[in-house]
């Protein structure tokens, strides 16, 4: 496995563990407002960056690996400027809008696909990845 690949996974762990947390302590206080957050962090942290990992690690050398640390280092700054603003929204404090922009722009870079999308909307796909 790849240092990258090991970086994503390592990172989802962490947010996992974040969120599992963050699940328990809301569990064990019974106060669910912050549901929003939680959801974020499993689904923004964990699921995505597992899934990120997961591709860069079946995808192996046939994937860019300087991209890949670059949608590593975006996807964790995304996440790290979005996180605490989806706190201060369930906490019903104003958010600061341009950060919570910034993040949510920063993570949708990354979830688009390197080369954009074709004419007929599909992601082009990854030589070396696709079967014929």
């Amino acid at each position: 496995m790849s240092r990258l690949t090991t970086a994503f996974f390592a990172a989802a762990v962490l947010y996992a563990l974040a969120g599992m947390a963050l699940g328990s302590y809301m569990g064990a206080t019974q106060d669910f407002a912050m549901r929003p957050l939680h959801a974020h962090i499993n689904l923004l942290g964990w699921a995505g960056l597992a899934l990120m990992g997961a591709f860069y690690g079946v995808a192996g050398a046939h994937a860019p690996q300087k991209l890949g640390w670059i949608v590593f280092a975006v996807a964790n700054l995304a996440n790290l400027l979005m996180l605490p603003m989806v706190y201060l929204i369930t906490q019903g404090k104003p958010p600061v809008a341009p950060v919570l922009m910034a993040g949510g722009n920063a993570g949708l870079a990354v979830d688009r696909p390197p080369g954009g999308l074709r004419a007929d909307g599909r992601p082009p796909a990854c030589r070396g990845l696709t079967p014929g």
